[in-house]
Formats: structure tokens, C-alpha cells, sequence
């Protein structure tokens, strides 16, 4: 059972200082979802969840300041991740898409009341 989601914020911040932050693995403090991260090889990374639970990532494309994309994987779902970034004048614009494949029809269902996928503050200094 498929489900795309798709978020889009602008920052007052350069497109340098976010890239830096969301491509970070070492440090995703402003994943206010994760309990920890660990990092596998140069492209494959878990990420731990408050809750339980985790996923595996597999990084597809890394493009300074343009796009970032990975490949995801856990017990409930399977899909990829598309980050792209863009200037706009002073600001920068964040476009996050999220396309998954749920294995289970109640977690599906669930995901129903749920859409925003990518749900994580972002505390980025200004």
C-alpha cells in the first residue's frame, strides 16, 4: 500500500548552512525524532527512534546544494526519500518527498491520520 508525502519550508538561512545540517550524520541533534544514528559505510546509515523502531537508509544522491535521496527500509515500510533544495532571492527553500510502500494494511491505515511523514523540528540557528 503506497503513500507519498511532501513538506516544503523556507528559511531565512543560506542554502550552505542548512545542506550542512541536514546532510550531518554525525550530528542530528535537530532530529527531534531520533535517539541515535549510526552510520555504516559512506552511504548507509540506521537511524533510532524515540519510540522504538528503526529504518536503514541507502544514499542514492548527495549534489551539493541541490538534491539528497536515499533508499529506506524497515519492518513496516519500504520507499525513498527526496530532499531538494533551492535558493529563493535571500531565503532557501526546502522540498522533502517521501514515497512509501507500508507492508502492513493497520500501520496503513494509521498513516491515514498521519500523512505528514517527515514530522521533525528543525532547529536551525538564524
Amino acid at each position: 500500500m503506497k503513500r507519498k508525502a511532501r513538506i516544503e519550508w523556507e528559511f531565512e538561512i543560506g542554502i550552505e548552512e542548512i545542506w550542512n545540517v541536514v546532510t550531518d550524520l554525525d550530528n542530528y541533534e535537530w532530529r527531534s525524532d531520533l535517539t541515535n544514528l549510526k552510520k555504516i559505510t559512506s552511504t548507509e546509515f540506521i537511524e533510532y527512534f524515540k519510540g522504538g523502531g528503526e529504518t536503514t537508509f541507502r544514499i542514492i544522491d548527495k549534489i551539493y546544494g541541490e538534491k539528497y535521496s536515499f533508499d529506506m527500509k524497515s519492518k513496516f515500510f519500504e520507499g525513498m526519500w527526496v530532499g531538494k533544495f533551492e535558493v529563493c532571492g535571500t531565503k532557501t527553500k526546502l522540498i522533502f518527498v517521501e514515497e512509501i510502500d507500508i507492508k502492513n494494511p493497520i500501520i496503513w491505515l494509521v498513516s491515514l491520520f498521519s500523512l505528514n511523514f517527515l514530522n521533525c523540528n528543525i532547529k536551525l540557528a538564524t
